[in-house]
């Protein structure tokens, strides 16, 4: 089951010298934590505070483009599938769904750019990856 889920924060670890993204669970509060590089949490720092950066041209461009196409992102959606972490973007065109797979950094940044809600698969929750 995939539950609804928001960024909470992003914090430096200093023992693995890396960050950490927490995603909280938006009915019981639980988290889910990411491991990621300096990029990653720059840029997902970038869009969650809205700030325009050629870093993130290529989001823009996406972004843009299924606009341009009049496809609408109805959600964001992060499992576990083949023992990996995964994303998947899920796209509306008329009455039609597409679900185009997503590295999940790429994901997260595209869902804060365009407000699209996320959702995690709840095995994730309480896990760390």
């Amino acid at each position: 089951m995939i539950i609804p889920a928001q960024i909470y924060k992003i914090r430096f670890n200093k023992n693995s010298n890396n960050y950490l993204l927490d995603i909280r669970d938006n009915i019981d509060l639980r988290l889910f934590t990411l491991k990621l590089n300096s990029s990653e949490a720059k840029n997902i720092s970038l869009a969650k505070n809205n700030i325009f950066t050629n870093r993130l041209k290529t989001h823009d461009l996406f972004i843009s483009l299924i606009d341009l196409l009049s496809i609408k992102i109805d959600k964001i959606i992060i499992k576990k599938k083949n023992d990996c972490i995964s994303s998947q973007i899920i796209l509306l065109k008329g009455k039609n769904e597409l679900k185009l797979d997503s590295f999940v950094v790429d994901s997260i940044v595209i869902s804060l750019k365009t407000f699209s809600l996320i959702y995690v698969d709840e095995k994730l929750f309480n896990n760390s990856s």
